[in-house]
C-alpha cells in the first residue's frame, strides 16, 4: 500500500505543477494584453476600443477547460489593480471579465 501512494504522488506533483504553470502562463498573458488594451483606450484608463485579452481568455477556457477561470480572474485583478489601485473595484471587474469569458464560452458550447 505505501508503494501505491508514493506512486500516487509522483504522478499528482506533475500534474499539479503543469496545472500551476497553466495558471501563471494565462494570468500573464491576460494581463499583457490587457495592458496593450489598455494602451489604445479612448476615454478612461480602461475603455478601449481594441481588448486582446478578452480572445485570449476565451480561447484558453474553450481549449483549456473552465479549471484555468481562476488564471483569467488573477489576470483582470492584476491589470485593474495596476491603473485602478482599488481592491475592490479590480476585483469585481476581473470577476466580471471571468464572468464574461464563462458565459462566452457557454454559449459557443451550446450553439456549435
Amino acid at each position: 500500500m505505501h508503494q501505491l501512494t508514493e506512486a500516487l504522488r509522483e504522478i499528482a506533483i506533475p500534474a499539479l505543477f503543469r496545472y500551476a504553470v497553466c495558471i501563471v502562463g494565462l494570468a500573464l498573458a491576460y494581463f499583457l494584453a490587457a495592458r496593450i488594451g489598455i494602451a489604445y483606450a479612448v476615454a478612461y484608463p480602461v475603455i478601449s476600443t481594441v481588448w486582446p485579452a478578452s480572445g485570449i481568455a476565451l480561447a484558453a477556457i474553450l481549449l483549456g477547460g473552465v479549471r484555468l477561470l481562476p488564471a483569467v480572474f488573477i489576470g483582470a485583478f492584476a491589470a485593474n489593480f495596476s491603473i485602478q489601485e482599488t481592491l475592490i473595484d479590480s476585483a469585481i471587474v476581473g470577476f466580471g471579465n471571468s464572468l464574461e469569458v464563462l458565459m462566452g464560452t457557454l454559449l459557443l458550447q451550446a450553439c456549435c
